[in-house]
């Protein structure tokens, strides 16, 4: 299952992406929003995270959007292609079915454990959905003047610790779940 998971992600981010620039390329369409996710970043250096923040992403999921983002940006200079890389953080609304939120929140409801990965940020942005298509839509409004690879950080602006999650879902809840930090694999 796990190389399955891998294989999907670089053809959905890193092949995905690649065929959509060189299709763009082929048929001369010359602006792309692409969403992102702040996974590039990995842990950060420092806070509050600027666009320029170094991208050293602590999973394969965040490499293969840096990749994809690395993809855009020798498109954007290469072709002159103006692109919005959005870098939205966890989204989540009341529809989602995945996601840590939604697995802390099964996981109490079911007692069962809650478990927070080492090398990941111990700090979160989340976003609702609505925000991250707000987001979308402004930017399908600014795009007419931009020029060249543009990246911005999306987020709701306030960070909260992921055991601070944790702990509220379990208050919440009333679960009587354990929560356990445990390495990355």
């Amino acid at each position: 299952r796990g190389a399955e998971r891998i294989q999907s992600m670089v053809e959905t981010n890193v092949l995905g992406t690649s065929n959509i620039l060189e299709c763009m390329v082929r048929h001369k369409v010359k602006k792309i929003i692409f969403s992102s996710s702040m996974s590039v970043i990995g842990v950060p250096c420092y806070l509050p995270v600027d666009e320029h923040h170094p991208c050293m992403p602590v999973n394969f999921y965040g490499l293969t959007k840096k990749h994809a983002e690395e993809l855009i940006e020798y498109f954007s200079l290469k072709y002159g292609l103006t692109s919005y890389v959005l870098r939205f953080p966890g989204l989540f609304d009341a529809e989602r079915r995945e996601g840590a939120l939604y697995t802390f929140i099964m996981n109490s409801l079911c007692n069962k454990e809650l478990k927070i990965m080492l090398g990941e940020s111990s700090i979160w942005d989340i976003l609702h959905v609505n925000d991250a298509v707000l987001a979308i839509e402004r930017s399908i409004k600014k795009i007419n003047s931009s020029r060249g690879y543009n990246v911005f950080n999306i987020g709701y602006g306030e960070i909260v610790e992921i055991k601070k999650v944790a702990r509220m879902i379990l208050s919440l809840t009333a679960a009587n779940s354990k929560i356990s930090v445990r390495g990355n694999s």
